[in-house]
Protein backbone atom coordinates (compact mmCIF):
# COMPACT_ATOMS: atom_id res chain seq x y z
CA UNK A 1 0.00 0.00 0.00
CA UNK A 2 1.33 3.68 -0.73
CA UNK A 3 1.48 5.89 1.60
CA UNK A 4 1.41 9.71 1.65
CA UNK A 5 5.10 9.84 2.98
CA UNK A 6 6.01 7.44 0.72
CA UNK A 7 3.71 9.41 -2.47
CA UNK A 8 5.90 12.47 -1.11
CA UNK A 9 9.03 11.17 -1.19
CA UNK A 10 8.30 9.81 -4.62
CA UNK A 11 7.48 13.47 -5.89
CA UNK A 12 10.56 14.85 -4.16
CA UNK A 13 12.89 12.56 -6.10
CA UNK A 14 11.45 12.91 -9.29
CA UNK A 15 12.19 16.56 -8.91
CA UNK A 16 15.51 15.81 -7.83
CA UNK A 17 16.35 14.00 -11.17
CA UNK A 18 14.52 16.77 -13.38
CA UNK A 19 16.70 19.18 -11.10
CA UNK A 20 19.81 17.26 -12.83
CA UNK A 21 19.14 18.21 -16.39
CA UNK A 22 19.63 21.43 -15.37
CA UNK A 23 22.32 21.65 -13.37
CA UNK A 24 25.15 21.09 -16.16
CA UNK A 25 25.54 24.62 -16.84
CA UNK A 26 25.63 25.47 -13.28
CA UNK A 27 28.20 22.71 -12.76
CA UNK A 28 31.89 23.97 -12.32
CA UNK A 29 34.72 23.12 -15.01
CA UNK A 30 37.14 20.88 -14.00
CA UNK A 31 40.47 22.29 -13.45
CA UNK A 32 43.81 21.74 -15.60
CA UNK A 33 45.78 22.44 -12.82
CA UNK A 34 44.32 19.87 -10.73
CA UNK A 35 44.42 17.34 -13.39
CA UNK A 36 48.36 18.51 -13.55
CA UNK A 37 49.04 17.95 -10.06
CA UNK A 38 47.30 14.70 -9.84
CA UNK A 39 49.31 13.40 -12.60
CA UNK A 40 51.89 14.66 -11.34
CA UNK A 41 51.94 13.42 -7.84
CA UNK A 42 50.87 9.70 -8.95
CA UNK A 43 53.51 9.64 -11.97
CA UNK A 44 56.17 11.01 -9.85
CA UNK A 45 59.63 9.17 -9.45
CA UNK A 46 58.97 8.85 -5.91
CA UNK A 47 55.36 6.47 -6.66
CA UNK A 48 58.07 3.95 -8.67
CA UNK A 49 55.70 3.09 -11.09
CA UNK A 50 52.73 1.88 -9.02
CA UNK A 51 53.27 -1.44 -9.34
CA UNK A 52 50.32 -3.31 -7.94
CA UNK A 53 51.27 -4.89 -4.78
CA UNK A 54 54.11 -2.78 -3.36
CA UNK A 55 54.56 0.04 -1.22
CA UNK A 56 54.30 2.67 -3.87
CA UNK A 57 50.94 1.54 -5.17
CA UNK A 58 49.62 1.46 -1.78
CA UNK A 59 50.51 4.92 -1.17
CA UNK A 60 48.57 5.93 -4.17
CA UNK A 61 45.55 4.17 -2.74
CA UNK A 62 45.88 6.23 0.08
CA UNK A 63 46.26 9.31 -1.96
CA UNK A 64 43.11 8.65 -3.64
CA UNK A 65 41.29 7.66 0.23
CA UNK A 66 42.32 11.15 0.90
CA UNK A 67 40.73 13.36 -1.50
CA UNK A 68 37.68 10.95 -1.79
CA UNK A 69 36.97 11.43 1.35
CA UNK A 70 37.14 15.11 1.81
CA UNK A 71 34.82 15.01 -1.14
CA UNK A 72 32.09 13.67 0.93
CA UNK A 73 31.68 10.15 -0.95
CA UNK A 74 30.83 6.85 0.64
CA UNK A 75 33.22 4.12 1.06
CA UNK A 76 32.52 1.31 -0.94
CA UNK A 77 35.00 -1.18 -0.45
CA UNK A 78 35.41 -4.10 2.19
CA UNK A 79 33.89 -3.43 5.83
CA UNK A 80 33.43 0.14 5.47
CA UNK A 81 36.36 1.36 4.17
CA UNK A 82 36.97 2.45 0.59
CA UNK A 83 39.68 -0.14 0.28
CA UNK A 84 38.80 -3.80 -1.66
CA UNK A 85 41.60 -6.14 -0.72
CA UNK A 86 42.70 -9.08 -2.76
CA UNK A 87 45.89 -11.19 -3.11
CA UNK A 88 47.78 -11.78 -6.67
CA UNK A 89 50.87 -13.59 -7.70
CA UNK A 90 54.18 -12.13 -6.19
CA UNK A 91 57.65 -13.23 -7.98
CA UNK A 92 58.27 -17.06 -6.86
CA UNK A 93 60.81 -18.41 -5.02
CA UNK A 94 63.48 -21.10 -6.32
CA UNK A 95 63.61 -23.64 -3.93
CA UNK A 96 65.95 -27.09 -4.20
CA UNK A 97 64.74 -28.96 -7.42
CA UNK A 98 66.61 -32.24 -8.15
CA UNK A 99 67.09 -34.81 -10.72
CA UNK A 100 67.40 -38.40 -9.60
CA UNK A 101 68.57 -40.93 -11.60
CA UNK A 102 69.20 -44.72 -9.95
CA UNK A 103 71.03 -43.71 -6.61
CA UNK A 104 72.44 -40.42 -7.55
CA UNK A 105 70.85 -37.32 -6.98
CA UNK A 106 71.43 -34.31 -8.96
CA UNK A 107 70.81 -30.94 -7.82
CA UNK A 108 69.19 -28.92 -10.69
CA UNK A 109 67.51 -25.64 -11.77
CA UNK A 110 64.00 -24.50 -12.76
CA UNK A 111 61.85 -21.44 -14.06
CA UNK A 112 59.74 -19.31 -12.10
CA UNK A 113 57.10 -20.26 -14.79
CA UNK A 114 57.13 -23.99 -14.21
CA UNK A 115 54.48 -25.66 -11.75
CA UNK A 116 56.00 -27.26 -8.71
CA UNK A 117 55.75 -30.75 -9.65
CA UNK A 118 57.63 -34.09 -9.08
CA UNK A 119 57.27 -36.66 -11.43
CA UNK A 120 58.70 -40.42 -11.47
CA UNK A 121 58.94 -41.64 -15.22
CA UNK A 122 61.14 -42.74 -18.05
CA UNK A 123 63.39 -40.32 -19.45
CA UNK A 124 63.49 -40.22 -23.18
CA UNK A 125 64.36 -38.05 -26.12
CA UNK A 126 62.31 -34.75 -27.61
CA UNK A 127 61.84 -36.48 -30.66
CA UNK A 128 60.92 -39.93 -29.82
CA UNK A 129 57.83 -41.69 -31.10
CA UNK A 130 55.81 -41.54 -27.82
CA UNK A 131 56.42 -39.15 -25.40
CA UNK A 132 53.13 -39.38 -23.20
CA UNK A 133 53.27 -39.64 -19.37
CA UNK A 134 56.93 -39.44 -19.82
CA UNK A 135 60.05 -37.05 -18.62
CA UNK A 136 61.26 -35.42 -22.47
CA UNK A 137 65.06 -34.59 -22.27
CA UNK A 138 66.17 -31.74 -24.87
CA UNK A 139 69.13 -29.36 -25.68
CA UNK A 140 67.46 -25.91 -25.82
CA UNK A 141 68.28 -23.90 -28.93
CA UNK A 142 66.84 -20.73 -26.60
CA UNK A 143 63.32 -20.92 -27.53
CA UNK A 144 62.69 -22.42 -24.08
CA UNK A 145 58.34 -21.54 -24.42
CA UNK A 146 58.51 -22.98 -27.90
CA UNK A 147 60.16 -26.30 -26.52
CA UNK A 148 58.04 -26.90 -23.24
CA UNK A 149 54.80 -25.78 -25.28
CA UNK A 150 55.55 -28.74 -27.80
CA UNK A 151 56.66 -31.13 -25.22
CA UNK A 152 53.35 -31.07 -23.45
CA UNK A 153 51.35 -30.66 -26.48
CA UNK A 154 52.99 -33.92 -27.19
CA UNK A 155 52.29 -35.55 -23.49
CA UNK A 156 54.76 -35.12 -21.97
CA UNK A 157 54.52 -34.45 -17.95
CA UNK A 158 57.74 -32.97 -17.60
CA UNK A 159 61.15 -31.73 -19.54
CA UNK A 160 64.90 -31.71 -18.68
CA UNK A 161 66.55 -29.03 -20.34
CA UNK A 162 70.37 -28.05 -21.40
CA UNK A 163 71.31 -25.06 -22.85
CA UNK A 164 75.10 -23.61 -23.77
CA UNK A 165 74.69 -20.62 -21.66
CA UNK A 166 73.44 -20.32 -17.82
CA UNK A 167 69.37 -19.64 -17.92
CA UNK A 168 68.06 -17.22 -14.44
CA UNK A 169 65.33 -18.42 -13.04
CA UNK A 170 63.03 -15.67 -13.78
CA UNK A 171 64.04 -16.31 -17.59
CA UNK A 172 60.44 -17.18 -19.44
CA UNK A 173 57.75 -14.71 -17.91
CA UNK A 174 54.26 -16.24 -17.60
CA UNK A 175 53.14 -19.73 -16.57
CA UNK A 176 54.77 -22.71 -18.37
CA UNK A 177 51.91 -25.90 -18.95
CA UNK A 178 54.33 -29.12 -17.41
CA UNK A 179 57.14 -29.05 -14.77
CA UNK A 180 60.96 -27.64 -16.09
CA UNK A 181 64.56 -28.53 -14.88
CA UNK A 182 67.48 -27.04 -16.26
CA UNK A 183 70.90 -28.45 -16.35
CA UNK A 184 73.89 -28.30 -17.32
CA UNK A 185 75.67 -30.11 -20.75
CA UNK A 186 77.87 -32.25 -18.96
CA UNK A 187 74.83 -34.01 -17.44
CA UNK A 188 73.42 -33.74 -20.32
CA UNK A 189 76.07 -35.60 -22.30
CA UNK A 190 75.81 -38.58 -19.68
CA UNK A 191 72.51 -38.59 -19.83
CA UNK A 192 72.12 -38.19 -23.92
CA UNK A 193 74.21 -41.79 -23.42
CA UNK A 194 71.98 -43.51 -20.79
CA UNK A 195 69.06 -42.75 -22.82
CA UNK A 196 70.43 -43.84 -26.43
CA UNK A 197 71.91 -47.16 -24.59
CA UNK A 198 69.16 -48.50 -22.06
CA UNK A 199 66.37 -47.17 -20.90
CA UNK A 200 65.97 -44.34 -18.05
CA UNK A 201 63.69 -43.90 -15.61
CA UNK A 202 64.22 -40.60 -13.05
CA UNK A 203 62.05 -38.59 -10.77
CA UNK A 204 62.47 -35.03 -11.35
CA UNK A 205 61.17 -32.66 -8.81
CA UNK A 206 60.94 -29.03 -10.09
CA UNK A 207 60.64 -26.71 -6.44
CA UNK A 208 58.92 -23.08 -7.43
CA UNK A 209 57.67 -21.70 -4.28
CA UNK A 210 54.97 -19.38 -5.66
CA UNK A 211 54.46 -16.34 -3.56
CA UNK A 212 51.69 -13.82 -3.46
CA UNK A 213 51.13 -9.99 -2.15
CA UNK A 214 48.03 -7.86 -1.47
CA UNK A 215 46.30 -5.39 -3.89
CA UNK A 216 43.62 -2.93 -3.61
CA UNK A 217 41.43 -1.59 -5.32
CA UNK A 218 39.96 1.99 -4.05
CA UNK A 219 35.94 2.29 -4.42
CA UNK A 220 34.00 5.07 -3.73
CA UNK A 221 29.98 6.07 -4.26
CA UNK A 222 28.00 8.63 -4.98
CA UNK A 223 24.20 7.26 -3.82
CA UNK A 224 21.27 7.27 -6.13
CA UNK A 225 17.81 7.03 -4.93
CA UNK A 226 16.99 3.74 -7.02
CA UNK A 227 19.71 1.62 -5.06
CA UNK A 228 21.07 1.07 -9.23
CA UNK A 229 24.56 2.16 -9.79
CA UNK A 230 26.68 3.47 -13.09
CA UNK A 231 30.62 2.42 -12.20
CA UNK A 232 32.90 4.44 -13.74
CA UNK A 233 36.33 2.99 -13.83
CA UNK A 234 39.90 4.15 -14.46
CA UNK A 235 43.06 1.59 -13.02
CA UNK A 236 45.32 3.24 -11.01
CA UNK A 237 48.24 1.02 -11.19
CA UNK A 238 51.70 0.74 -13.84
CA UNK A 239 54.80 -1.41 -14.76
CA UNK A 240 56.82 -0.57 -11.58
CA UNK A 241 60.63 -0.32 -12.66
CA UNK A 242 59.95 -2.57 -15.85
CA UNK A 243 60.32 -6.12 -16.65
CA UNK A 244 57.80 -8.22 -18.21
CA UNK A 245 55.69 -6.01 -20.07
CA UNK A 246 58.06 -3.38 -20.65
CA UNK A 247 58.54 -1.88 -24.16
CA UNK A 248 62.21 -1.06 -23.06
CA UNK A 249 63.15 -4.59 -22.85
CA UNK A 250 66.42 -4.99 -20.39
CA UNK A 251 65.60 -1.20 -18.91
CA UNK A 252 65.70 -0.89 -15.19
CA UNK A 253 63.87 2.32 -14.37
CA UNK A 254 60.58 3.96 -13.05
CA UNK A 255 58.08 3.46 -15.69
CA UNK A 256 55.79 6.32 -14.73
CA UNK A 257 52.62 5.81 -16.40
CA UNK A 258 51.79 9.26 -16.71
CA UNK A 259 49.24 8.47 -19.56
CA UNK A 260 48.91 4.71 -18.86
CA UNK A 261 46.73 5.39 -16.43
CA UNK A 262 47.48 8.28 -14.36
CA UNK A 263 45.49 10.34 -16.98
CA UNK A 264 42.38 8.43 -16.35
CA UNK A 265 43.16 8.34 -12.54
CA UNK A 266 43.26 11.91 -12.24
CA UNK A 267 40.32 12.74 -14.30
CA UNK A 268 37.98 9.94 -12.46
CA UNK A 269 39.29 11.42 -9.28
CA UNK A 270 38.14 14.91 -10.41
CA UNK A 271 34.75 13.34 -11.58
CA UNK A 272 34.30 11.84 -8.10
CA UNK A 273 35.21 15.18 -6.25
CA UNK A 274 32.56 16.93 -8.70
CA UNK A 275 29.77 14.13 -7.23
CA UNK A 276 31.15 14.39 -4.03
CA UNK A 277 28.78 15.92 -1.44
CA UNK A 278 31.52 18.62 -0.01
CA UNK A 279 31.53 19.65 -3.60
CA UNK A 280 28.67 21.22 -4.42
CA UNK A 281 28.61 18.54 -7.26
CA UNK A 282 25.13 17.50 -9.27
CA UNK A 283 22.36 16.79 -7.00
CA UNK A 284 21.41 12.85 -6.22
CA UNK A 285 19.74 11.27 -9.47
CA UNK A 286 17.89 8.22 -10.17
CA UNK A 287 20.99 6.22 -10.33
CA UNK A 288 24.03 5.85 -8.22
CA UNK A 289 27.59 6.52 -9.64
CA UNK A 290 30.52 4.08 -8.01
CA UNK A 291 34.28 5.21 -8.72
CA UNK A 292 36.32 2.52 -8.97
CA UNK A 293 40.06 3.35 -9.16
CA UNK A 294 41.16 -0.43 -9.87
CA UNK A 295 44.83 -2.42 -9.30
CA UNK A 296 46.64 -5.18 -11.04
CA UNK A 297 44.96 -4.12 -14.24
CA UNK A 298 48.68 -4.16 -15.80
CA UNK A 299 48.74 -7.78 -14.64
CA UNK A 300 45.75 -9.34 -16.10
CA UNK A 301 42.77 -6.46 -15.40
CA UNK A 302 43.06 -8.42 -12.07
CA UNK A 303 41.22 -5.69 -9.69
CA UNK A 304 38.51 -5.74 -11.96
CA UNK A 305 37.49 -9.39 -12.38
CA UNK A 306 38.08 -9.82 -8.90
CA UNK A 307 35.46 -6.95 -7.97
CA UNK A 308 32.37 -8.51 -10.55
CA UNK A 309 33.56 -11.97 -8.49
CA UNK A 310 33.20 -10.39 -5.82
CA UNK A 311 31.46 -7.20 -6.26
CA UNK A 312 30.73 -4.53 -2.92
CA UNK A 313 27.27 -3.58 -4.35
CA UNK A 314 25.18 -6.84 -5.99
CA UNK A 315 25.63 -6.78 -9.36
CA UNK A 316 22.44 -6.43 -10.69
CA UNK A 317 22.06 -3.30 -9.35
CA UNK A 318 25.29 -2.45 -11.82
CA UNK A 319 23.68 -1.03 -14.76
CA UNK A 320 26.69 -0.17 -16.91
CA UNK A 321 30.73 0.41 -16.83
CA UNK A 322 32.52 3.46 -18.45
CA UNK A 323 36.11 3.37 -18.15
CA UNK A 324 38.89 5.21 -18.78
CA UNK A 325 42.40 3.88 -19.97
CA UNK A 326 44.99 6.51 -21.13
CA UNK A 327 43.46 9.91 -22.09
CA UNK A 328 45.89 11.97 -21.42
CA UNK A 329 47.41 11.99 -25.06
CA UNK A 330 45.15 14.82 -26.36
CA UNK A 331 46.29 17.44 -28.06
CA UNK A 332 43.93 16.76 -31.14
CA UNK A 333 41.10 17.05 -28.99
CA UNK A 334 40.24 14.11 -29.74
CA UNK A 335 39.26 10.63 -28.09
CA UNK A 336 38.27 7.35 -29.00
CA UNK A 337 35.08 5.73 -28.14
CA UNK A 338 34.54 1.80 -27.98
CA UNK A 339 32.67 -0.94 -27.31
CA UNK A 340 29.69 1.99 -27.39
CA UNK A 341 27.19 -0.58 -29.34
CA UNK A 342 27.60 -3.03 -25.93
CA UNK A 343 24.56 -1.00 -24.60
CA UNK A 344 21.89 1.28 -26.47
CA UNK A 345 21.62 3.18 -23.24
CA UNK A 346 25.06 5.07 -24.48
CA UNK A 347 23.91 6.37 -27.53
CA UNK A 348 21.84 9.71 -25.72
CA UNK A 349 24.78 10.13 -23.01
CA UNK A 350 26.91 10.51 -25.97
CA UNK A 351 24.58 12.39 -28.20
CA UNK A 352 24.70 14.81 -24.94
CA UNK A 353 28.04 15.28 -24.61
CA UNK A 354 28.57 16.35 -28.28
CA UNK A 355 25.67 18.68 -27.95
CA UNK A 356 27.35 20.39 -24.84
CA UNK A 357 30.83 20.48 -26.76
CA UNK A 358 29.14 22.26 -29.79
CA UNK A 359 26.65 24.84 -27.75
CA UNK A 360 29.96 26.11 -25.81
CA UNK A 361 31.60 26.07 -29.47
CA UNK A 362 34.20 23.57 -28.11
CA UNK A 363 35.90 21.50 -30.72
CA UNK A 364 36.48 18.29 -29.44
CA UNK A 365 35.84 14.83 -31.31
CA UNK A 366 34.20 11.83 -30.29
CA UNK A 367 35.67 8.96 -32.86
CA UNK A 368 32.68 6.73 -31.52
CA UNK A 369 34.09 3.07 -33.37
CA UNK A 370 31.11 1.08 -34.01
CA UNK A 371 31.91 -1.70 -33.18
CA UNK A 372 34.97 -2.87 -30.32
CA UNK A 373 38.37 -1.72 -30.30
CA UNK A 374 40.45 -4.64 -32.38
CA UNK A 375 41.05 -7.07 -29.98
CA UNK A 376 38.47 -5.56 -27.18
CA UNK A 377 41.02 -3.04 -26.28
CA UNK A 378 42.35 -4.81 -23.48
CA UNK A 379 40.85 -2.62 -20.31
CA UNK A 380 39.14 -3.39 -17.00
CA UNK A 381 35.60 -2.69 -19.22
CA UNK A 382 36.28 -6.15 -20.41
CA UNK A 383 35.72 -7.31 -16.88
CA UNK A 384 32.34 -5.90 -17.55
CA UNK A 385 31.39 -7.21 -21.13
CA UNK A 386 32.24 -11.03 -19.54
CA UNK A 387 29.18 -10.47 -16.81
CA UNK A 388 27.03 -9.40 -20.02
CA UNK A 389 26.86 -5.75 -18.52
CA UNK A 390 27.19 -2.66 -21.30
CA UNK A 391 30.42 -1.35 -21.01
CA UNK A 392 32.09 1.56 -22.86
CA UNK A 393 35.77 2.29 -23.10
CA UNK A 394 37.65 5.86 -23.27
CA UNK A 395 40.93 6.29 -25.20
CA UNK A 396 43.34 8.58 -26.55
CA UNK A 397 45.34 6.52 -28.51
CA UNK A 398 48.80 4.53 -28.20
CA UNK A 399 51.95 6.53 -28.53
CA UNK A 400 55.54 5.62 -28.40
CA UNK A 401 55.97 6.29 -24.91
CA UNK A 402 53.98 3.81 -24.38
CA UNK A 403 55.13 1.17 -21.46
CA UNK A 404 58.54 3.09 -21.14
CA UNK A 405 60.14 5.12 -19.07
CA UNK A 406 59.78 8.14 -21.20
CA UNK A 407 55.27 8.15 -20.27
CA UNK A 408 55.93 11.01 -18.35
CA UNK A 409 53.73 13.90 -16.62
CA UNK A 410 55.24 16.55 -19.01
CA UNK A 411 53.71 15.29 -21.72
CA UNK A 412 50.06 14.66 -21.01
CA UNK A 413 47.30 17.89 -22.70
CA UNK A 414 46.05 18.78 -19.44
CA UNK A 415 43.59 22.07 -20.76
CA UNK A 416 42.75 19.10 -23.17
CA UNK A 417 42.00 16.37 -20.28
CA UNK A 418 40.01 18.96 -18.89
CA UNK A 419 38.00 19.45 -21.91
CA UNK A 420 37.12 15.62 -21.91
CA UNK A 421 36.64 15.70 -18.27
CA UNK A 422 33.80 18.55 -18.37
CA UNK A 423 32.51 16.63 -21.29
CA UNK A 424 32.60 13.26 -19.14
CA UNK A 425 30.69 14.75 -16.94
CA UNK A 426 28.05 15.33 -19.23
CA UNK A 427 27.82 11.95 -20.48
CA UNK A 428 27.66 10.24 -16.91
CA UNK A 429 24.76 12.58 -15.43
CA UNK A 430 23.04 11.67 -18.64
CA UNK A 431 23.38 7.96 -18.42
CA UNK A 432 22.26 8.31 -14.45
CA UNK A 433 18.79 8.86 -15.94
CA UNK A 434 18.52 7.44 -19.39
CA UNK A 435 15.16 5.64 -19.19
CA UNK A 436 16.30 2.56 -20.56
CA UNK A 437 18.78 0.54 -22.99
CA UNK A 438 20.82 -1.19 -20.60
CA UNK A 439 20.48 -4.71 -22.00
CA UNK A 440 23.93 -5.96 -22.91
CA UNK A 441 24.61 -6.43 -26.33
CA UNK A 442 27.49 -8.50 -27.35
CA UNK A 443 30.03 -7.05 -29.80
CA UNK A 444 29.76 -7.81 -33.21
CA UNK A 445 32.59 -9.77 -35.37
CA UNK A 446 33.92 -7.86 -37.74
CA UNK A 447 32.71 -8.69 -41.22
CA UNK A 448 34.29 -8.65 -44.92
CA UNK A 449 33.21 -6.77 -48.03
CA UNK A 450 30.68 -9.95 -48.60
CA UNK A 451 29.27 -10.25 -44.82
CA UNK A 452 31.49 -12.84 -43.68
CA UNK A 453 32.75 -13.01 -40.19
CA UNK A 454 36.79 -11.74 -39.86
CA UNK A 455 39.06 -13.81 -37.42
CA UNK A 456 41.84 -11.71 -37.28
CA UNK A 457 44.86 -14.21 -37.27
CA UNK A 458 47.77 -14.52 -34.81
CA UNK A 459 50.81 -12.61 -35.78
CA UNK A 460 53.45 -14.61 -36.41
CA UNK A 461 56.18 -11.80 -36.48
CA UNK A 462 56.65 -8.71 -34.66
CA UNK A 463 56.15 -5.41 -36.98
CA UNK A 464 56.93 -2.86 -34.09
CA UNK A 465 53.91 -0.67 -35.66
CA UNK A 466 51.89 1.65 -32.84
CA UNK A 467 48.41 1.98 -34.41
CA UNK A 468 46.59 5.35 -34.56
CA UNK A 469 42.99 4.03 -33.75
CA UNK A 470 41.28 6.70 -33.73
CA UNK A 471 42.38 7.85 -36.91
CA UNK A 472 39.93 6.93 -40.33
CA UNK A 473 42.28 7.58 -43.14
CA UNK A 474 39.91 8.46 -46.33
CA UNK A 475 40.45 5.53 -48.57
CA UNK A 476 41.80 2.87 -45.95
CA UNK A 477 44.76 2.05 -44.99
CA UNK A 478 46.14 1.87 -41.45
CA UNK A 479 47.82 4.80 -39.48
CA UNK A 480 50.36 4.76 -36.91
CA UNK A 481 50.65 6.71 -34.12
CA UNK A 482 54.70 5.24 -34.08
CA UNK A 483 56.64 2.86 -33.94
CA UNK A 484 58.32 1.13 -31.05
CA UNK A 485 62.38 2.03 -30.64
CA UNK A 486 64.65 -0.92 -32.47
CA UNK A 487 61.52 -2.71 -34.20
CA UNK A 488 61.20 -3.89 -38.04
CA UNK A 489 59.29 -0.95 -38.56
CA UNK A 490 61.56 1.81 -37.19
CA UNK A 491 64.49 0.58 -38.71
CA UNK A 492 62.82 0.25 -41.88
CA UNK A 493 62.05 4.09 -41.69
CA UNK A 494 58.43 3.80 -41.07
CA UNK A 495 57.30 6.91 -38.35
CA UNK A 496 54.03 8.03 -36.99
CA UNK A 497 51.32 9.68 -39.38
CA UNK A 498 52.36 7.19 -42.15
CA UNK A 499 49.40 5.12 -43.52
CA UNK A 500 50.00 1.72 -44.41
CA UNK A 501 48.84 0.81 -47.69
CA UNK A 502 50.49 -2.54 -48.14
CA UNK A 503 52.36 -5.31 -46.92
CA UNK A 504 54.11 -7.55 -49.34
CA UNK A 505 50.83 -8.60 -51.38
CA UNK A 506 48.52 -7.81 -48.88
CA UNK A 507 46.60 -5.00 -49.33
CA UNK A 508 45.66 -3.30 -45.88
CA UNK A 509 42.26 -1.08 -45.83
CA UNK A 510 42.61 -1.62 -41.90
CA UNK A 511 43.99 -3.04 -39.12
CA UNK A 512 42.18 -6.58 -39.74
CA UNK A 513 44.58 -6.70 -43.15
CA UNK A 514 47.38 -5.78 -41.35
CA UNK A 515 47.31 -8.48 -38.36
CA UNK A 516 46.27 -11.40 -41.33
CA UNK A 517 49.18 -10.10 -43.38
CA UNK A 518 52.03 -10.84 -40.09
CA UNK A 519 50.19 -14.31 -40.20
CA UNK A 520 52.21 -15.36 -43.29
CA UNK A 521 55.86 -14.22 -42.45
CA UNK A 522 58.65 -15.15 -40.54
CA UNK A 523 61.59 -14.20 -39.05
CA UNK A 524 64.25 -13.17 -41.80
CA UNK A 525 61.65 -12.23 -43.99
CA UNK A 526 62.15 -8.98 -46.20
CA UNK A 527 59.01 -7.38 -47.37
CA UNK A 528 57.91 -4.24 -49.46
CA UNK A 529 56.01 -2.06 -47.42
CA UNK A 530 53.61 0.32 -49.42
CA UNK A 531 52.47 3.59 -46.92
CA UNK A 532 51.36 7.01 -47.77
CA UNK A 533 53.35 9.41 -45.97
CA UNK A 534 51.88 13.71 -46.26
CA UNK A 535 50.13 12.24 -49.67
CA UNK A 536 53.04 10.88 -51.28
CA UNK A 537 53.14 7.10 -52.07
CA UNK A 538 56.46 5.78 -50.66
CA UNK A 539 57.53 1.87 -50.54
CA UNK A 540 60.48 0.42 -48.33
CA UNK A 541 62.44 -2.64 -47.35
CA UNK A 542 61.33 -4.29 -43.80
CA UNK A 543 62.90 -7.11 -42.48
CA UNK A 544 61.25 -9.07 -39.32
CA UNK A 545 63.39 -9.69 -35.84
CA UNK A 546 62.48 -11.16 -33.62
CA UNK A 547 60.99 -9.30 -30.30
CA UNK A 548 63.35 -9.04 -27.59
CA UNK A 549 62.86 -10.19 -24.62
CA UNK A 550 60.22 -8.63 -22.32
CA UNK A 551 58.72 -6.60 -24.65
CA UNK A 552 55.49 -7.50 -24.86
CA UNK A 553 52.40 -5.30 -25.26
CA UNK A 554 49.46 -3.90 -27.17
CA UNK A 555 51.66 -2.64 -30.12
CA UNK A 556 52.19 -5.23 -33.43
Amino acid sequence: MTTGKTMAFNRIALLIVLALTSCASQRAAISAGELRNHVSWLAADEQEGREAGTDAAARSAVYLRRHLDAAGLIPAGDNGTYFQYFDIAAPSLEGASTLMIGNDLFDVNTLSASPAQTHDAQLVFADADDVEDLIVLAKSDGEIRAEVRDAAANGAVAIVLASDEFVAFDAVPGKLPIAVVLIDIKLYEKLTLDVFNSKVTVRLKADVQKQTKRARNVLALSPGISGEVITVGAHFDHLGWGGEGSLAPGTYAVHNGADDNASGTAVLLELAEMWGANRGGPVVANRGVLFCFWSAEEKGLLGSDYWVENPTIPLPRVLANVNLDMVGRVAESKVTVGSASTGDCFGEPLAVMQAYYAANEIDFKLNIMKGSLPGGGGSDHMSFHKKSIPAIFFFSGLHSDYHKPSDDAHKLAYPQMAVLADGLAEFIASLQVVADGFEYHKPQAAVDEEGEVRHVKRANVWFGSIPDYGAEPLDGGMQLSGTSPGSPAEKAGLQGGDILKQVADVEIFDIYDFMDSLATFNNGDTVGVKFLRNGEMKTTQLTFFPRPAGSAGRPH
